[in-house]
């Protein structure tokens, strides 16, 4: 049985067991169970999950290994900040599902399903929302969550407010969010934290799943910080900004913590790293600029007459 010395007692019941201190020394048995549960392939194969409104964009091939696992993967997502966004909601909704949208001004509204559909329109209010699904029933809480840009006027707070709003006791938060119609792309690592009850989990398991097929383990660091590097797994990738659609990701986790498991999935968008062909294209436009500019130059230079040999 773990050991807590008198500064961790205060906080032993608002902290989960599984969470590592300076002063609590668990027993062997301890850390074994929360190993094999936290690799165990049905902590990702169940709960919630938010992918966009399926759709069949050209030059993003999804691989499918049968109908039951097509369904479950991430769909490529909607595009539209004025329009609102459609988005779907995977998993066992037979028991009773709360959705809720949380504004930049952390007003909440109730979201209604329609089946496994929702349609969010635009809220008033401009900036990134942050879209939760939330599930109980007995031994069990799960939660799904996605962060969704919409337009409007000015909410005079910043993503990063909104990121500080506990969600879910298991969380998957970015840090940070992309910039403003943005997306995250393969070009550079992403970085999210994992947190449980406000506190971050160190070597916690996480699984990302992309709507290309692709799927990783992937393990927290000994702050619970997540580096991501999103898959190259487009088929095709065309020169653009808004040539390739943005494909659909989702990293889910889950905990046990006094006889509940809490799973959580975050999920969202990503794009191919497009400095390929802007490096490309910007090179070639210095070197017909550079060209232009030694043609303009030659013709303006005096003729020089060669001296006269004495």
């Amino acid at each position: 049985m773990p050991r807590l010395c008198p500064a961790a007692v205060s906080k032993a019941r608002r902290r989960p067991q599984f969470l590592m201190s300076p002063c609590l020394l668990p027993s062997f048995s301890t850390v074994l169970a929360v190993s094999v549960l936290a690799t165990s392939p049905l902590a990702v194969a169940q709960g919630l999950s938010w992918a966009a409104q399926p759709a069949a964009p050209a030059g993003h091939g999804v691989h499918q290994h049968g109908a039951a696992e097509s369904q479950a993967q991430p769909a490529p997502p909607a595009a539209g900040h004025r329009r609102g966004k459609t988005f779907v909601l995977n998993g066992d909704l037979s028991a009773e599902v709360k959705v809720q949208l949380y504004r930049p001004d952390f007003d909440t509204t109730v979201q209604t399903l329609q089946g496994s559909q929702l349609k969010l329109k635009p809220s008033g209010v401009g900036n990134y929302h942050a879209l939760v699904a939330h599930q109980q029933g007995e031994g069990f809480e799960h939660t799904a969550v996605r962060y969704v840009y919409l337009n409007g006027k000015p909410s005079g707070h910043s993503p990063s407010e909104l990121l500080a709003q506990p969600l879910s006791r298991l969380e998957i938060v970015p840090a940070p969010l992309p910039r403003e119609h943005r997306v995250y792309t393969t070009a550079k690592p992403a970085r999210f934290e994992i947190r449980f009850d406000g506190y971050p989990v160190p070597q916690q398991p996480i699984t990302l799943t992309t709507a290309a097929g692709t799927q990783l383990d992937l393990l927290t660091d000994d702050q619970g910080v997540l580096l991501l590097n999103f898959p190259k797994d487009f088929s095709e990738v065309i020169p653009g900004r808004r040539q390739t659609p943005p494909g659909d990701w989702q990293l889910s986790s889950y905990i046990r913590d006094d006889g509940v498991v809490y799973r959580t999935s975050l999920s969202g968008a990503y794009s191919p790293d497009p400095g390929h062909w802007l490096s490309y294209g910007l090179g070639a436009l210095v070197a017909c600029i550079g060209f232009g500019a030694g043609m303009v130059v030659n013709r303006r230079l005096p003729v020089q007459p060669r001296r006269a040999k004495k």
